[in-house]
């Protein structure tokens, strides 16, 4: 049986084996101590350049007033620090997670159930944990204003959103055949998705002043976005006998993905300004985001047992199809390797960060 990316969920299955096809013509190289500790400086890598255009922002920032700075009455910049909350759903991105679980419970769960109506078996499920979805994220960020007059003003800035969601399921069946009783465990510890986003924003601000030390505010920004996402997880499986005898040992077995693009985001919402002292601010913001990356790729690796494979692709949505005499599984999912046969590609893979957001942060007009 060939052993491919986006497939390996095949090996789940408990009447299939662990054998690596010879015709594999994927490259194989290295060990997985290696592969890992490889992918972790990668990781360390980037989110280090994510920080020093987040540092190298924020200085630009800062320094620009001071060096333009027209006056110490004037007091036209204003720089401002904020975080929050932001609604999120990478529909694409989640489709792994809802296909894993597909997967898991046809597997498993369906086949144990068609031995049963066929009372070959019986069984008992225990199950702990569920395949976890993105859907929110923390955005945070700084921005430098400067006020053409009382009520208008314009802004440059940074906003960095980020997401991390992990799951673990495990999924343990007693099962009593007529010749004995075994136990089956299946789960993932973890199962990840991941998705990032830095937008540099461009943005024009209306402000309406309710008395001396309160004031609406409405903005429009935009700009440039940069965004990542990923999925991983950790496989394992085995079979016990009734007295806990290793009947079905399970290998090391890890897949990860990756993908990084550009698109483009767009933002407008109101505001609420309080003047707390003398030229700071308190101030609560929210409207709607739209953050989009039409176009990603990005490497992948997958590791069973000593077998390591890599590959490198554009990330799409295809479609899996699992057969067996049970019945029939057919659902999509995002992936960035494209040499497997008889899977077909549905459409182009989409990053999609929009999403309401609500922030809070603190101003100083200088």
């Amino acid at each position: 049986m060939n052993t491919t990316p986006d497939t390996l969920n095949t090996k789940s299955c408990p009447q299939l084996t662990s054998n690596i096809a010879k015709n594999d013509k994927r490259k194989i190289r290295g060990d997985s101590c290696n592969w890992r500790a490889k992918n972790i400086k990668e990781d360390k890598m980037r989110h280090s350049r994510i920080k020093k255009i987040f540092i190298s922002g924020f200085l630009m920032i800062v320094l620009v007033p001071l060096i333009f700075s027209e006056g110490k009455n004037k007091k036209k910049f204003q720089i401002e620090l904020y975080g929050g909350f932001s609604t999120l759903n990478p529909a694409d991105l989640n489709l792994r997670a809802e296909g894993e679980e597909q997967e898991e419970k046809f597997l498993y769960q369906d086949y144990y159930d068609y031995l049963k109506d066929y009372n070959l078996i019986s069984y008992n499920k225990i199950s702990d944990g569920e395949f976890k979805k993105i859907t929110n994220a923390i955005p945070y960020g700084f921005r430098l204003k400067y006020y053409l007059n009382r009520s208008l003003a314009i802004s440059l800035g940074l906003k960095y959103l980020s997401r991390n969601q992990e799951s673990h399921i495990d999924n343990q069946f007693q099962l009593q055949y007529n010749f004995g009783e075994y136990r089956e465990k299946s789960g993932y510890s973890p199962f990840t998705l991941s998705a990032r986003g830095l937008t540099a924003m461009l943005g024009v601000h209306f402000s309406k002043h309710i008395s001396d030390f309160i004031a609406l505010e409405g903005y429009i920004m935009g700009g440039p976005l940069w965004a990542e996402c990923s999925y991983m997880f950790d496989r394992h499986q085995e079979r016990l006998s009734d007295n806990s005898n290793l009947l079905f040992p399970s290998p090391d077995w890890r897949v990860e993905v990756k993908g990084t693009g550009t698109g483009f985001a767009l933002e407008g919402g109101v505001r609420l300004n309080k003047q707390m002292w003398k030229n700071i601010d308190l101030f609560v913001e929210g409207g709607y985001a739209y953050q989009v990356v039409n176009k990603l790729s990005g490497p992948g690796n997958e590791t069973y047992g000593q077998v390591i494979a890599s590959w490198e692709g554009n990330w799409g949505i295809k479609e899996y199809n699992i057969t067996r005499d049970w019945g029939n599984l057919a659902y999509p999912f995002p992936s960035n390797y494209w040499e497997t046969a008889g899977q077909v590609k549905l459409r182009d893979f989409k990053l999609d960060l929009s999403g309401f957001q609500v922030r809070m942060g603190f101003s100083y007009r200088f």
